[in-house]
């Protein structure tokens, strides 16, 4: 009796897990497997990007005729995860970072509901984000509130898709695809376009750092994997809702 190809797809792909599960091999590859990624790896692929699934498999490993079918710099599905899940909860991105593949955080950030345009929504925001904490890294460092800015990152990532979503008149999914689009026509002006409203971000993420150290002297690795620093941050964006209007006004004419 023939056997059904979807069936047989599974079957394969539950073996494999199974016998990974008796060699030290992480979650992440485990995955790898899942028709979503495979799916994803296969829709990034068609926009000129190669999609890294699993550990050691990456664009190197490719012949030097299929590299040339990628217009655009690798990303790793670990990558994308952390980026996007930051969008929405960062404090939880910070503090799970290395669960991302977990059943519950999996779930929530890879279903089939995402789009391409979700993902590399998140990714090149979080660029602008490291663009902007790369040129003034000391900028809030003292001596009595040291390392902040490294352990912001994620909250200014969110603190920018926020103010981008806030700020557009298209709906969510037209405004992901219009980013998307112009990062990938000129990224080094896209992230130049973002410095400003960047900056502006870390300074949210700062004063609502110093508003919870003042109260309760907390370091900012403990602040930022806190719920609460995501409360604080939300309220100090409403106020400063004007200012970071203002800053983006470059990054919407491109």
């Amino acid at each position: 009796m023939p056997r059904d190809p979807t069936s047989a797809d599974e079957f394969v792909g539950e073996t494999i897990i199974s016998q990974n599960s008796m060699n030290p091999i992480s979650l992440r590859d485990l995955k790898s497997n899942d028709p979503i990624q495979v799916a994803l790896q296969g829709a990034f692929r068609e926009r000129g990007y190669f999609l890294e699934i699993k550990r050691g498999y990456g664009l190197r490993n490719l012949s030097l005729a299929a590299k040339r079918l990628y217009r655009f710099r690798p990303i790793s599905n670990e990558e994308l995860a952390l980026a996007f899940l930051a969008t929405t909860k960062p404090d939880v991105a910070k503090y799970r970072r290395a669960k991302l593949f977990d059943d519950d955080l999996y779930n929530e950030v890879f279903s089939d509901d995402m789009t391409v345009h979700d993902y590399l929504f998140a990714h090149y925001l979080l660029r602008g984000v490291l663009h902007s904490y790369r040129g003034r890294r000391g900028q809030y460092h003292s001596t009595s509130i040291q390392d902040f800015k490294p352990h912001a990152r994620l909250h200014a990532l969110f603190v920018l898709a926020s103010a981008i979503q806030d700020g557009s008149r298209e709906d969510a999914a037209a405004t992901c695809e219009r980013v998307v689009a112009a990062a990938e026509n000129d990224c080094d002006a896209f992230v130049d376009s973002l410095r400003r409203p960047a900056d502006n971000a870390f300074e949210i993420c700062y004063r609502a750092f110093v508003a919870e150290n003042g109260q309760k002297r907390v370091t900012a690795p403990n602040f930022f994997i806190r719920e609460s620093s995501r409360t604080r941050v939300v309220r100090l964006m409403r106020a400063d809702r004007r200012k970071m209007s203002k800053s983006l006004r470059p990054f919407w004419r491109l």
